[in-house]
């Protein structure tokens, strides 16, 4: 049943204030179950902030598990000038000679000399002028109407200039592209592709001395382009690239050269540095974190914001109240706390049975700094000593890589660096993400825990909704009553005035 609100017309009271503060009052039990709401919601984004470090570290640790992905190989040339290279992961540390005797070639037919000047006559030709007007003024028989250019028939039109002849030739399919220089009065034919397999041939070209080909002074002769003649390791051989690739060595010529240019390909140790100090960096961001987050203060006084206390602030002040409100949300946490220590305790173990030189992180430079009591959140970060880590990579870079990829039975020391980190934060993301999930998901998920939370008391809040909805009729039904019989006794109280005259 719906209640008519009316706001004190015959007793004067504000009755919405009124109802307004008493519902206030019986509104606090809603209030605190959604400041709960929004302060699950904050802790939901702060674990799921560490979740994304986490599975960051986790997919790097992951993928150096396995020696294959640290192969890594640099090749150098005695000779940048005549031979560029570079190696695949896969390529063996090795030395080879190579010696070009011919690059990789293409091949073109082109006027002998200007073709007016061959004709003994003055001036160049008129590209634009028709072709027989320009046999004329050369003296030249142009009988033949059509032209074969590596198989492909086109038919010419002694109407048309020299320029629709060209244009037909490039758009032929012959695989060749033909032009005219009007400066030395010369026809050039050229191959569109390179190697032996590049070739002009007119074979088929019936009455070529009649032809708009003679006319230029283009060859009958078939011309073929060329591979690369090259010498490797004592081998002859040709190739139909100045580009190729040779067991992981991947070759780029650019000259001939007069003696052997020497190609060396070995272990780069650069990017097993580079994996090092980037896998150290992620580790650092994640433990400074987890430091960070465990011994943030928490400020219990306060609580989330309702709407009307925003209302009543500046947006300054908003944004220094929830700072506060958010700090410490993750203080003293147990899945924080317990994957700080297992990851310091993980960087301390001893790898056994490697194949190489180096057993712990401190045998190749890497340590864990001290205690710095101006900045706290630091201890545990991993401090690379790079000299010490440059000598162990001279020495036995081999050695470093098993330090991290050592392969050992499940739980045991053998395993290496990051086979142990991997598992230390596979557990550590299935743990968050069964507590708060990831990022993306929404959050009253009733698969993780929070999420669980979230959804009960987001149930109760709409149950408080029909309660007070239920409260706030009843308030104003009671005032309305009131209303009403202060209005029925203000209306006895005029009439007694008026009998009483």
């Amino acid at each position: 049943m719906s209640v008519t609100r009316i706001s004190g017309i015959n007793s004067g009271m504000d009755i919405d204030g009124l109802v307004t503060k008493l519902m206030t009052s019986e509104r606090s039990t809603q209030t605190k179950l959604k400041q709960q709401v929004q302060t699950l919601t904050w802790k939901q984004d702060a674990y799921r902030s560490v979740n994304t470090l986490a599975a960051s570290l986790r997919d790097m640790a992951f993928n150096l598990r396995f020696s294959s992905n640290w192969a890594k190989t640099a090749a150098t040339t005695s000779d940048p000038t005549k031979i560029t290279v570079t190696s695949d992961p896969n390529a063996q540390t090795a030395s080879h000679q190579i010696t070009v005797t011919k690059l990789v070639a293409g091949t073109s037919n082109s006027s002998a000399s200007g073709i007016y000047a061959a004709a003994g006559k003055s001036g160049t030709l008129d590209p634009n002028d028709s072709l027989q007007n320009q046999a004329s003024n050369l003296g030249f028989s142009l009988t033949s109407n059509t032209v074969v250019i590596n198989g492909k028939t086109i038919t010419v039109d002694p109407s048309k200039s020299l320029n629709d002849f060209i244009n037909q030739v490039n758009t032929s399919g012959a695989g060749v592209t033909m032009t005219y220089d009007s400066y030395s009065d010369k026809v050039v034919l050229a191959t569109n592709s390179i190697g032996a397999s590049a070739k002009i041939d007119f074979t088929g070209t019936s009455g070529f001395d009649n032809s708009v080909l003679k006319m230029v002074g283009l060859s009958s002769t078939t011309k073929t382009g060329n591979d690369a003649i090259i010498n490797i390791d004592g081998l002859d051989t040709t190739r139909p690239s100045n580009n190729f690739s040779l067991n992981g060595v991947n070759y780029t010529l650019l000259g001939t050269t007069t003696q052997a240019v020497s190609v060396n390909v070995a272990q780069d140790t650069s990017a097993i540095k580079k994996s090092i100090t980037d896998f150290v960096d992620k580790y650092n961001t994640l433990i400074t974190t987890l430091s960070a987050k465990t011994n943030e203060p928490k400020f219990r006084d306060y609580a989330p914001l309702t709407d009307d206390q925003k209302s009543a602030m500046k947006d300054s002040d908003i944004t220094l109240w929830n700072q506060k409100a958010q700090s410490g949300l993750l203080h003293n946490d147990d899945l924080l706390k317990k994957a700080y220590s297992d990851l310091r305790l993980t960087m301390m173990n001893k790898v056994t049975n490697t194949s190489g030189s180096y057993d712990m992180l401190a045998d190749i430079g890497i340590t864990t700094g001290s205690y710095n009591i101006n900045d706290p959140t630091s201890a545990g970060k991993l401090i690379i000593d790079q000299n010490k880590l440059d000598a162990a990579l001279a020495t036995d870079p081999n050695g470093v890589v098993n330090l991290f990829a050592n392969i050992g039975a499940d739980g045991s020391t053998d395993r290496g660096i990051a086979q142990q980190i991997d598992d230390v934060m596979t557990n550590f993301v299935s743990s968050l993400t069964k507590r708060a999930g990831v990022t993306g998901n929404v959050y009253d998920n009733k698969n993780y825990q929070i999420g669980d939370q979230v959804a009960s008391l987001e149930l109760k809040i709409t149950e408080w909704d029909a309660k007070l909805s239920k409260k706030e009729d009843y308030y104003y039904s009671m005032f309305s009553k009131m209303d009403t019989a202060i209005g029925n006794a203000n209306a006895q109280m005029s009439w007694l005035q008026s009998q009483m005259g």
